[in-house]
């Protein structure tokens, strides 16, 4: 959407000249992902808070384990699923012929049984022990995990920093990275439109008396 009013402000630019300010706010930038909802609360009454809960599967959720800070979560995303879980925790043994309505309807009831199945439990063994069953689950990841996460190290996500590590930049550059505060608005124009795009210190005064820049 950026893109596009970028490019009608440049459109209008070349057929009346002048420029144009575009304030662009993130609610434009984000509305489309919520087209699901905002048809809902056109339709009928507004969605209500759900918390991790599913509309399209039961079980959904974060479950606590035994650590100070330790989840796992959780979903069963078919009747396949549902009954591979059954067979793991016991307090879910006699609802293993519960189809997707039936489960929807006793969801306290099953997110009761996987909470105290999971309360004693490593959230990492548990998450091990249900993707080997063919159970979608994973652990919390805290921050400590995700720097010694083999797989992100694999893939280049972490660039060295001093004595630690910064997430790596998603794309490739000629110039390298830069660590500090952020630059003030505007703080760069002089830099980009001399040393990128070539304007004499002329031409920039000049644009910035005409009010180009805001």
């Amino acid at each position: 959407m950026l893109a596009f009013i970028v490019a009608a402000g440049l459109w209008h630019r070349q057929r009346a000249g002048g420029v144009a300010r575009i304030d662009f706010s993130m609610i434009e930038a984000m509305l489309w992902t919520m087209a699901e909802p905002l048809l809902a609360t056109q339709l009928d009454a507004p969605p209500q808070p759900q918390g991790n809960h599913s509309d399209r599967y039961v079980p959904h959720g974060v479950y606590r384990c035994a650590g100070e800070d330790d989840w796992i979560s959780i979903v069963a995303r078919s009747d396949e699923e549902w009954r591979k879980l059954c067979a793991i925790v016991p307090a879910l043994s006699s609802m293993v012929g519960f189809g997707f309505r039936e489960r929807v309807e006793r969801r306290a009831a099953i997110d009761d049984a996987l909470a105290t199945w999971l309360r004693p439990q490593i959230a990492h063994c548990a998450a091990a022990e249900l993707l080997h069953a063919g159970i979608a689950a994973a652990a919390l990841a805290t921050s400590r995990d995700l720097v010694d996460s083999n797989h992100l190290r694999e893939h280049g996500f972490w660039d060295t920093h001093g004595t630690g590590v910064l997430p790596g930049l998603p794309w490739h550059a000629s110039f390298g990275r830069m660590s500090g505060a952020a630059p003030e608005l505007g703080a760069d124009t002089d830099v980009v439109l001399g040393d990128v795009l070539g304007f004499s210190p002329a031409e920039i005064a000049a644009l910035r008396k005409s009010g180009a820049f805001g």
